[in-house]
């Protein structure tokens, strides 16, 4: 009787401990290249003024919404969508 095996189990388990360390080291790999890639928000400081009955310069009055940025990065327009609402004293959003 031959009971010689091909290869013995402790070879075996350290093959599969090699490639389970493999994949580990790809995927992280990976997962810190993502994270490098990523920007940071940025931030302003935004002032907002209301003025009711401004002269618009047309030969008539409106209410007027200035914007001024006070601080902080610079904001690209093509990539800025300012959204605003306003409640005035009667409750009319």
């Amino acid at each position: 009787m031959n009971s010689e095996e091909a290869v013995s189990p402790v070879i075996g388990v350290m093959l599969m401990l090699v490639v389970t360390i493999i994949i580990a080291a790809v995927v992280s790999g990976f997962a810190g290249g993502m994270a490098e890639g990523a920007k940071a928000t940025p931030q302003a400081a935004i002032e907002v003024d209301i003025k009711y009955n401004a002269d618009t310069g047309m030969e008539g009055l409106a209410t007027v919404i200035e914007f001024e940025l006070l601080g902080g990065d610079p904001l690209p327009t093509k990539d800025l969508a300012i959204i605003t609402y306003y409640t005035n004293s009667s409750g009319h959003t």
